[in-house]
């Protein structure tokens, strides 16, 4: 595995990628710990815009509300573990919808409908 990270950070692009991907993990395991149990598996930080908003996908809107309730002084307790967020944005995670089967047309028999 290290082999494959010393290749991606040879590109300054891939090394960039690797960097906030790193940050969105260490991110999501510090809002984890101060999210109640009910709620710490049901969102997952997505992005952080301009360095100060964190955004967080919630699994649906019940917990999107409960964290909105949350969101305010979530901000000042990620400080006190060393990130510098100063809001929070809350959206709920698409929902992917299940792939259709291809199925072909139901052909009626034309000696059925004589």
């Amino acid at each position: 595995m290290d082999k494959i990270l010393d290749f991606f950070k040879e590109d300054s692009q891939l090394s960039h990628l690797i960097k906030l991907a790193k940050q969105n993990l260490a991110l999501d395991c510090a809002l984890k710990t101060l999210l109640p149990s009910p709620i710490r598996n049901q969102c997952k930080v997505i992005n952080i815009r301009d360095n100060k908003t964190l955004v967080i996908f919630a699994n649906n809107n019940a917990i999107a509300a409960r964290l909105g309730l949350l969101a305010s002084g979530l901000p000042e307790q990620l400080a006190k573990l060393g990130f510098g967020i100063a809001s929070i944005k809350i959206n709920v995670s698409p929902k992917t919808l299940p792939q259709k089967s291809h199925q072909e047309p139901t052909r009626i028999d034309k000696k059925m409908t004589d």
